[in-house]
């Protein structure tokens, strides 16, 4: 991770309120207020209703049913607060069974929550659900972050524009980029303003260009509609690729459903590495989640890896992601008019839609592994990584042993002599040829018949599973 990614990171977690993995404990206090609750009382059973009054002696509510009941605390084993979102907000379910959701929050209810994930609802019974987590509202993000600005401390402002840019609003990040341009000139700010006038132009409204003039999009509908064919992977997807990209030495955050230790000792009870006495089966479920992943991996556990929810990129995908997508491919090769756009053949790259795009990102990973190449120049040529496709046609053509075709308005992006750009893009080629080659239980494209989450299937190869 780079030190502006951490620090912006650092800045958005410092709004977010802490995640309890207790489940005796309350959750943590929501955005929005609320005094609507459900308190568990062990086990099943559970009040539902207004929270009004909390003492160390009682808790009152009145429940659904109109009923007043007093409660002693010892009797509340779990509170659950639930929360009322404004309209569009943004927020997490977290599920009892482990894993979690991020979309736009719709109802937050005592019989079912409601989220919008890429516009589609989708919703779960209460009883499946441990509690919502709101998002705070852009606005409030936006007064919080800009009020904490300080003159002069640059670095500061360059990240709020990166922020401003993530959140999809080009007006904003172009008006802090100019008043930090006057005081800050550097190539990356004037970069960030290239991107910020660009989205302003995409733009589906008429927006003021920086010379006053009324523009709107040249994109054309047959441009869109070429873009849309290029399938992007799944969550399930993505999260798969992490699973098999863990390095143990250097381990992401992870988390295990317990549900699916109970059914990998039942599933796996006669494989040679399940301990067959109960007493170290139950160490499974006290063991750290990093620790259980690896044990899943070992017994080459393909079917039910989707217990396993890898929160952020494993190392060899956060450097495809510093050292290949940030730096240079989607900045030429990954581009509308390259093979971002259509008319350029069967080899096509998904273009980021903000400076996240995490489906993308893995997307075009994907598209790289299998592209179709000849032995001589494969894209990514793991035995000796310059020969590699992806750097040969991204070179000059007086470097290059392997030159691009002659295209209009093609441009190296890479230089041997740029150590910020051409060496470390080689040193991700050579350490993945040092990594097993995972054969991903994903399917890319999916099929037509497929939903977006496809039954995983085994490993081609069982040695490539082994960490």
């Amino acid at each position: 991770m780079t030190i502006q990614a951490l620090s912006l990171a650092l800045l958005l977690v410092a709004c977010q309120p802490a995640v309890s993995d207790d489940a005796t404990q309350e959750p943590p206090t929501q955005t929005v207020n609320t005094s609507r609750v459900i308190l568990g009382l062990g086990g099943k059973n559970t009040v539902q209703g207004t929270l009004l009054s909390r003492s160390d002696e009682q808790f009152e509510i009145r429940t659904t049913d109109g009923q007043i009941k007093i409660l002693r605390p010892e009797e509340v084993m779990e509170i659950v607060r639930l929360v009322d979102p404004v309209e569009g907000q943004r927020g997490r379910v977290y599920l009892r069974s482990g894993q979690s959701h991020l979309g736009i929050v719709k109802s937050d209810d005592f019989h079912r929550v409601v989220i919008e994930i890429q516009g589609i609802e989708i919703s779960w019974m209460r009883e499946d659900v441990h509690f919502v987590e709101l998002e705070p509202t852009f606005q409030a993000q936006y007064n919080q972050y800009k009020n904490a600005l300080v003159d002069g401390a640059w670095a500061r402002h360059v990240l709020f524009a990166r922020w401003l840019l993530k959140e999809n609003e080009p007006t904003l990040a172009l008006e802090e980029l100019s008043v930090i341009e006057r005081g800050h000139d550097t190539p990356e700010v004037r970069n960030l303003i290239r991107i910020a006038r660009a989205r302003l132009l995409l733009s589906d409204n008429p927006t003021e260009n920086m010379d006053g003039e009324q523009t709107t999009t040249n994109t054309s509908p047959q441009t869109n509609a070429e873009s849309e064919k290029i399938p992007r992977l799944s969550e399930q997807d993505i999260n798969r690729i992490r699973i098999y990209e863990i390095d143990f030495s250097k381990p992401p955050n992870v988390r295990v459903d317990p549900n699916i230790i109970h059914a990998l000792i039942e599933a796996y009870s006669d494989h040679p590495l399940m301990p067959s006495d109960v007493a170290e089966q139950r160490q499974l479920f006290e063991a750290e989640p990093i620790e259980v992943a690896r044990f899943m991996r070992r017994l080459e556990a393909s079917d039910l890896i989707d217990g396993i929810q890898v929160q952020e990129d494993p190392r060899s995908m956060l450097l495809f992601k510093e050292r290949i997508h940030e730096r240079f491919l989607t900045r030429s090769c990954g581009t509308a008019t390259c093979h971002g756009g259509p008319g350029v053949g069967d080899f096509r790259l998904v273009i980021p839609t903000n400076p996240d795009d995490v489906a993308a990102r893995y997307t075009n990973y994907i598209i790289l592994r299998q592209a179709a190449s000849n032995e001589q120049w494969p894209i990514l040529n793991l035995d000796t990584p310059e020969n590699s496709l992806l750097l040969q046609y991204a070179l000059p053509r007086n470097q290059s042993q392997k030159q691009h075709p002659a295209v209009r308005g093609w441009k190296p992006s890479l230089n041997t002599s740029n150590r910020q750009t051409y060496a470390p893009a080689l040193n991700w080629i050579d350490a993945m040829g040092k990594r097993p080659w995972h054969n991903y239980p994903i399917t890319y494209p999916p099929e037509a018949s497929e939903s977006r989450s496809p039954k995983p299937s085994q490993p081609q190869s069982t040695d490539q599973t082994t960490p």
